[in-house]
């Protein structure tokens, strides 16, 4: 049985309440099989020099001791959330990650494009390039730039996430002035409908509170690749749906 002791001292499985609280909860078989893989993960992970050698992130100190992952599950339940946390690395910013090394060799973060889109035409039984170009972008839309599509990066997913419009436009808004996305001028809602209209097909999941089942999803990805290649004595860093391995 997981204690809040254990989960103080390196427990690799942690479950919330729906107030993202701690709760305990008895073992099972799915989760000695989640433990076990994490586990050996950390293992191979505390036999690997993981640095940074950024010199420009000057304002920025990293724990290098801190390389040990936890799955966190959402809602009493583990089929939400359930994604990979915890190494000093998940902190580092895109454009500075490029400089973490891996047993002192160069490495390379390849991600998985737009998943939670893919996800949610797959719930559907569809596969997205049957229904559009292979080098469509599926947060461009027409008649809006780059900057618009970042902000529908962030609201997309934070859509997901809400329960209703109102909550959704308002949580999205909030990211994106704290991340300096936000504009005056910039009409979220006829953004989001204009996504919704290229998207028909799953314009209904917006604003459903499903975006923890498809971080449930995109963790059991996680966990493939990464037992994939700890079983190859392959180090990868997880940051949820990419991953840095040596160039």
């Amino acid at each position: 049985k997981s204690t809040f002791e254990n989960l103080e001292h390196g427990e690799e499985i942690i479950l919330k309440d729906n107030n993202k609280k701690w709760k305990d909860y008895t073992d099972t078989d799915q989760t000695n099989k989640i433990r076990k893989a994490v586990k050996t993960y950390n293992n191979l992970l505390r036999k690997t020099r993981i640095t940074i050698t950024d010199e420009d992130d000057t304002n920025q100190q990293y724990d290098l001791s801190s390389n040990q992952y936890h799955r966190s599950f959402n809602n009493c339940s583990f089929q939400e959330g359930g994604r990979f946390y915890g190494p000093w690395w998940q902190s580092v910013s895109v454009d500075h990650r490029k400089h973490i090394q891996i047993n002192g060799n160069q490495t390379i973060e390849l991600d998985y494009s737009a998943m939670h889109i893919h996800l949610l035409y797959g719930y559907e039984g569809k596969e997205y390039y049957d229904l559009f170009p292979l080098n469509d972008d599926p947060y461009m839309l027409p008649e809006y730039g780059d900057i618009e599509r970042k902000a529908l990066k962030y609201g997309i997913l934070i859509g997901l996430n809400a329960s209703n419009q109102g909550e959704g436009l308002y949580a999205i808004r909030e990211k994106l002035k704290e991340d300096g996305l936000y504009s005056d001028g910039m009409n979220l809602k006829e953004i989001l409908k204009q996504f919704c209209a290229k998207h028909p097909i799953i314009s209904h999941y917006l604003y459903s509170g499903i975006g923890l089942r498809t971080q449930y999803t995109d963790s059991c990805v996680a966990e493939y690749v990464i037992k994939k290649l700890t079983s190859r004595k392959i180090t990868c860093l997880c940051i949820h749906d990419s991953f840095i391995v040596e160039a």
